[in-house]
């Protein structure tokens, strides 16, 4: 707990001094590669972005950090996204991690075969003021990817013929409220329009949107560090291998539409 704690608190540079200690290293070259990498590797996919807001200002703390990513990632480097040939179903997962700062971090997961085939995880454009109003942008983002998704895929009712609707699975009970009730509330009144953008899929049955227990949101992964039980549990759902503290639960959802 304690390192993840020191993980958040990371910022940039605090005085000139930390500046000169920086201006030898290629911390912007060790981020591109992080991106890069992160590419096959989606569960590092939140602390690359997180250390992506210090490139222009990078401090010692910030650095090491990176080099401790680039360290895992050797360490995990036999790892890689494993579809399942037995299945074309499409799922997704969304969560948003509210309360932590103005403009909170959101993520999605989209599933496709078994397989992570589309990841996001990036600070909101709002300061939202509910943890529904945030898990609401974030299905909202995960509903336009989702639309992307199918299009590269195919699915024009011919080929693939993905099963409708899609399920997309959120750990918040107020948010899935609000995107199958349709009309405006003391609550909701004040969403800006492109969050409804989930509530319009829902409509036209495109997609589905399903309450799911945090422990069970592959999302999450894509919101704030984890502990290493939670990590390596959603890790596992994410590049579709076979781990023994993965809920059956958990990969059913994932498998079956």
């Amino acid at each position: 707990n304690g390192d993840l704690e020191a993980f958040m608190k990371i910022s940039g540079a605090t005085d000139d001094v930390e500046r000169a200690k920086m201006k030898d290293k290629p911390f912007l070259s060790l981020m591109g590669v992080l991106l890069w990498a992160s590419i096959t590797h989606p569960e590092c996919s939140y602390a690359v972005n997180f250390l992506c807001q210090f490139m222009s200002d990078p401090s010692v703390e910030a650095w090491d950090a990176a080099l401790n990513v680039l360290s895992y990632l050797n360490t995990a480097r036999a790892l890689g996204v494993n579809f399942d040939g037995d299945s074309a179903n499409v799922v997704a997962f969304s969560d948003s991690s509210w309360n932590q700062s103005p403009r909170p971090y959101g993520g999605h997961v989209i599933f496709f075969a078994g397989a992570i085939v589309s990841c996001c995880a990036r600070k909101l454009k709002i300061a939202p003021q509910s943890s529904a109003e945030a898990e609401n942008a974030v299905y909202s983002i995960c509903c336009k990817d989702l639309i992307f998704i199918c299009n590269i895929l195919g699915d024009d009712g011919m080929q693939l013929k993905i099963p409708k609707p899609i399920k997309i699975f959120c750990d918040n009970e107020a948010a899935v409220k609000t995107i199958k009730n349709i009309g405006a509330t003391a609550r909701n009144k004040h969403y800006e329009r492109w969050i409804h953008y989930g509530r319009e899929q829902y409509l036209n049955k495109f997609s589905l949107p399903l309450w799911i227990s945090t422990k069970l949101n592959v999302a999450d992964i894509f919101t704030k560090a984890l502990d290493s039980t939670t990590f390596y549990k959603f890790r596992a759902a994410l590049l579709n291998i076979s781990y023994e503290h993965l809920p059956m639960e958990l990969s059913d959802k994932i498998h079956v539409a």
